[in-house]
């Protein structure tokens, strides 16, 4: 751990880092609540440059003052530069660069806004970081530690501060307007006394993290074997890029409408008002997992390339299905992406039958009375 100088010791005004994907936003919301309780004073920020969904999913969370977000992706890069330096300008005490953010452009983004105390990690994979030069503090990558763990480890080991609102959890908040859509789109297409059960068979696809994947035609024979019972509908949930996958696994599966159904939702926080609903939702390592865990509702998640240990839905009910083969999990916090070696293919999730999942959703109906 590199300490030149303390971190102030209550600084009056702290710049979040969370420039990676909507997932990783989610995961920051422990950390976000613990600096508030440490800090009850200072005016805590939040920068978001991935998408519009990155500033959505912190809408209204009482911890944060500001969530300034900017698409850098579609900006020239002396736009971004630009942007940068009128930060600046805001005088931030310290900037917390959290995990998982292995990325040289990351890094320098926190230097460029210039706050005194630098905060990140070192991680296990390098990647040209230079996060020597760029962070002035920084704490090492632990394996088999979940991502809000890391996040979490900030107080205790930088700040000095414990940490004060356990059990921790993810937290997304959600209006009466997306409530209401939920109770819109359920009086319309449940019938009474039916389980709902949530698929979401997409991933976000930078880094190769479509691999994530299980195969199409897994889902279309799960949802076939789950609707041997006619007390279930099943809902299909994905972004608009997603909307092709999902269509194959409608068509596919030959279901009624009234069993199968996609989840046409508005925003993502509308998808998150519905997936509150469902009975158990059934996921690879993906956004909608971490929100699934936000609301509380128990999941099935499939894994393969990516640790379940770091990545398991936080601080709710989960039953994991993945093969365990030698290989797996391969994937690190890196700017490289998937790189399966193995002779087979992605056999890791090869080898996760439709079976399989199903079974483990079953125990999670019966254990959770559905």
């Amino acid at each position: 751990m590199q300490n030149l100088n303390p971190v102030p010791p209550d600084p009056g005004r702290i710049l979040v880092l969370a420039l990676a994907g909507i997932g990783d936003t989610l995961m920051t919301t422990p950390l976000l609540r613990e600096l508030r309780a440490a800090f009850p004073k200072a005016v805590i920020d939040v920068l978001v440059i991935q998408n519009s969904a990155c500033r959505d999913i912190l809408a209204g969370n009482p911890n944060v003052n500001e969530v300034i977000y900017r698409n850098f992706l579609s900006e020239g890069r002396w736009r971004c530069l630009a942007f940068c330096l009128e930060l600046r300008r805001r005088r931030y005490d310290v900037s917390i660069s959290t995990f998982p953010q292995n990325r040289l452009a990351y890094n320098a983004i926190a230097r460029l806004i210039g706050a005194n105390a630098r905060l990140g990690f070192d991680y296990r994979i390098r990647c040209g970081g230079l996060e020597r030069i760029l962070l002035t503090h920084r704490i090492a990558e632990q394996p088999d530690v979940h991502v809000v763990d890391h996040n979490l480890r900030i107080l205790p080991e930088l700040f000095c501060r414990p940490l004060a609102c356990r059990p921790h959890r993810l937290e997304v908040i959600l209006s009466e307007e997306h409530r209401r859509f939920a109770d819109r789109w359920l009086a319309d297409r449940k019938p009474a006394g039916k389980a709902l059960i949530g698929f979401h068979p997409g991933s976000g696809t930078t880094k190769n993290l479509v691999l994530k994947r299980w195969g199409a035609e897994k889902w279309v024979a799960l949802a076939v074997a789950l609707a041997e019972q006619s007390d279930r509908v099943i809902v299909l949930f994905g972004g608009a890029d997603e909307r092709a996958l999902l269509d194959e696994i409608r068509r596919r599966a030959g279901l009624s409408s009234e069993t199968l159904q996609i989840a046409e939702t508005p925003s993502i926080l509308s998808a998150a008002a519905l997936i509150s609903r469902m009975d158990c939702f059934v996921c690879c390592d993906s956004l909608m997992t971490h929100l699934a865990a936000a609301l509380a509702v128990p999941s099935v998640v499939i894994y393969g390339p990516t640790a379940e240990s770091a990545t398991h839905p936080y601080g709710a009910p989960y039953r994991a299905v993945k093969t365990g083969i030698y290989c797996s999990p391969c994937y690190g916090f890196s700017k490289h992406g998937i790189r399966c070696t193995n002779a087979v293919f992605m056999l890791c999730l090869k080898g996760v039958t439709p079976v399989m999942v199903k079974e483990t959703v079953e125990a999670m109906l019966v254990s959770r009375g559905g």
